[in-house]
């Protein structure tokens, strides 16, 4: 999981995803009409500890408006890794500064917190100058072009 996820998990205490959980089982199995035991509970607490208590309420939520029936601990699941947030929103780039490949000239770039690659700007990487000037040639030619 993500640093982002993470943090967001430890501000959010064990007790308190367990009790939400608790107190949304309950709420499904009114809506559905089906009694809970102690051990149903503690299954489904099992299944869904660890998820953010947000995604937790996107998932019950679903269950309670769409579903027609009570759902197994793996149905539940299923709906809380679809309301997981996208890994590409979850990255923090961090600020650094390298040589340029190919000038030397120290240049601004992002390190990747996956691969620790740096990513530097299209001006500042020999690629980057390569696509500009195709890029500029193409739009000089089509501006000429009758």
């Amino acid at each position: 999981m993500s640093r982002e996820t993470d943090s967001k998990r430890s501000t959010e205490s064990v007790e308190d995803r367990l009790s939400l959980i608790s107190i949304r089982i309950q709420m499904l199995a009114a809506v559905f009409n089906r009694k809970t035991s102690d051990e149903m509970v503690r299954v489904y607490k099992d299944a869904l500890q660890g998820y953010p208590m947000t995604v937790l309420g996107k998932a019950f939520t679903f269950a309670e408006q769409t579903l027609e029936r009570f759902p197994t601990p793996k149905v539940m699941r299923s709906l809380a890794n679809e309301a997981m947030p996208s890994e590409a929103w979850r990255y923090r780039y961090r600020k650094a500064e390298s040589n340029d490949p190919e000038t030397g000239m120290i240049v601004p770039v992002l390190i990747d917190p996956v691969n620790g690659d740096e990513l530097f700007r299209m001006s500042d990487c020999p690629e980057g100058r390569a696509f500009q000037k195709k890029l500029l040639e193409n739009s000089a030619s089509e501006r000429k072009a009758p």
